[in-house]
């Protein structure tokens, strides 16, 4: 989610590999062997159910315009994980990080989520969901 020019989905191996990017220019970037997804996240994903193993989110969820935004693409997140997929989602921690800190002001839904790396199991059971430390 929010693959960007590609330096981290071009550089992992895979079965297969879908970037997602609102920017169309990102598709320029990306190796071949990835699937582009040209929308925003929080629209419905054109993806079967339980069909990822896991969903990368880097330094993304603070760039979204609110918790709003955020839930709906968790929606589809949790909609298209395979049982026992995982979510690994990393962000800037602005409680250490003061210079960017002043950039997020009146962001709080998108601060709360960033301020930690989290992630979600989804377990075999459907529905069902563990968070990681």
């Amino acid at each position: 989610m929010g693959s960007g020019w590609g330096e981290f989905i071009n550089n992992i191996q895979g079965n297969r590999k879908i970037g997602m990017d609102l920017n169309a220019d990102t598709r320029q970037y990306l190796d071949p062997s990835v699937e582009f997804l040209n929308q925003d996240c929080a629209g419905e994903w054109p993806l079967p159910d339980d069909s990822l193993d896991v969903v990368f989110i880097s330094n993304f969820l603070e760039h979204l315009p609110g918790k709003t935004h955020i839930e709906k693409a968790f929606v589809h997140i949790k909609r298209c994980l395979r049982p026992n997929g995982r979510v690994i989602c990393i962000g800037p921690n602005v409680k250490y990080v003061s210079e960017i800190s002043s950039l997020y002001n009146g962001k709080q839904a998108a601060v709360a989520v960033i301020s930690c790396s989290i992630g979600i199991s989804k377990t075999r059971k459907r529905n069902s969901y563990t968070a990681i430390k």
